[in-house]
């Protein structure tokens, strides 16, 4: 199998939405297929080399040229994290509990830090951080990317720059970085005019109501919006937020302490039966609840589940 063959396989998981799209003809531009396979959910090679693959076939001149800018901008951004590290320490955050990240350690080596991280078992983040001392503080308040960066750093003494996320398997997710900034590509975010924004209308096929299977997470839960009507909305999305275009589904949390709630893309979600455990009570009573619309009796539903 070629990059270009394992590429289309990810572009559209849910069965549903795949036999849909089959049954009716729609098929996608080059753009189209580089926009749904960028914002996959897949290992960073992986996806690079898919993208490889499509830049080196496409005849969409300005995609080729767009594709060729990601993907070196990706490369350098990786090569500064790893080579410029004088003067930055390197954090290992282990993600064993989802959400309580913990702090595992200190490197001044990148590729050290992610070595101790695949011994983890599970996922975790590099995070790189420039070192303040006394010679260059004076301008951390006055940084104009100070505020963005606080809401990532967990240190006082430290300033977040970049991070490397890797999953389960120790392969690398992707990242965040600030260090490549002189880039245009920096500046690019939502620029809807490149395949990384760029719209592609999918349908939507699901009810509220129904019951669905979050296909990258492997979750039963249930639609909680109305379906989309079937049409081309794509000039009205560049001006919407994106929870507008998207699926919005509720599933119960793992303490059962109350339904939690995603805005997913259609393509990762099909239809599905209860999932045979100890959520289909619940499941079944929302679905119930969510079908009709009786906003009132999900509230009480909630504060049932708070208090079982």
């Amino acid at each position: 199998m070629t990059d270009l063959e394992e590429m289309m396989e990810y572009l559209i998981p849910s069965r549903d939405v795949r036999e849909y799209l089959e049954k009716t003809g729609r098929e996608f531009t080059d753009f189209e297929k580089a926009a749904l396979y960028y914002n996959r959910v897949l290992p960073f090679e992986k996806k690079q080399r898919g993208l490889r693959a499509l830049m080196e076939t496409t005849d969409d001149k300005k995609l080729k040229i767009q594709l060729a800018e990601r993907i070196a901008y990706d490369d350098e951004c990786l090569r500064i994290f790893t080579q410029k590290s004088e003067g930055y320490i390197y954090v290992l955050i282990s993600l064993e509990e989802r959400n309580e990240p913990e702090t595992c350690g200190y490197f001044s080596d990148a590729e050290l830090a992610a070595s101790y991280g695949k011994r983890l078992g599970y996922s975790f983040h590099v995070e790189k951080h420039k070192i303040i001392s006394p010679g260059n503080s004076e301008n951390w308040e006055e940084d104009e990317r100070a505020e963005q960066l606080e809401r990532y750093g967990r240190s006082t003494g430290y300033k977040l720059v970049a991070t490397l996320y890797f999953n389960e398997q120790g392969e690398l997710a992707g990242y965040f970085s600030c260090e490549n900034e002189q880039n245009p590509l920096y500046e690019a975010d939502y620029d809807y005019s490149r395949f990384e924004y760029g719209y592609v209308y999918i349908p939507d096929l699901f009810e509220r109501g129904d019951l669905v299977r979050y296909i990258e997470e492997d979750m039963v839960g249930i639609v909680a919006s109305e379906a989309r009507p079937p049409k081309d909305v794509s000039q009205f999305c560049r001006e919407a937020d994106y929870p507008v275009v998207k699926v919005n589904v509720n599933f119960p949390t793992d303490d059962g302490s109350i339904f939690w709630h995603a805005h997913l893309n259609p393509i990762l979600l099909e239809k599905c039966g209860l999932p045979g455990n100890e959520w289909d009570k619940w499941l079944l009573e929302l679905k119930e609840i969510m079908s009709r619309g009786l906003w009132a009796e999900y509230r009480v539903l909630e504060e049932g589940k708070r208090t079982s």
